[in-house]
């Protein structure tokens, strides 16, 4: 169980030091920093419903975390262009670059697809 808190540890650091420095506005660097508060709360939500041990919870919160920043690695300039859309352009409820989704639902399913394995192989 320490390996999965080395994880967790690991999993905080990474997203932390990827999206947080991605965010083109103080405002979204401050809700970037709340994304691992998020996963802990999807954590508790699976451990309650699945009755999960503390490993199991570990590995959805470390594999939760770990979507936005594979989700947004090398995805600066997309970002900032959205931003700056916005405040030149107004608010308008535009979509984001097609690679952009792309990678983020890649980096969903896969994550997902780590958690999964991990907790049906922990059972068996």
């Amino acid at each position: 169980m320490t390996t999965w808190w080395l994880v967790a540890y690991a999993a905080t650091a990474v997203c932390l030091a990827v999206c947080v420095p991605i965010m083109p506005t103080p405002h979204a660097k401050k809700c970037m920093t709340l994304v691992p508060a998020a996963a802990v709360f999807i954590a508790l939500a699976m451990r309650m419903r699945t009755h999960l041990d503390m490993a199991g919870m570990l590995c959805v919160y470390s594999s939760t975390v770990l979507i936005a920043p594979l989700g947004m690695a090398g995805r600066r300039k997309d970002v900032h262009k959205m931003a700056s859309d916005a405040r030149l352009f107004g608010a308008k409820n535009e979509l984001a670059p097609m690679r952009l989704h792309v990678q983020m639902c890649t980096a969903l399913v896969a994550m997902m697809a780590v958690w999964t394995w991990f907790i049906w192989a922990g059972r068996a």
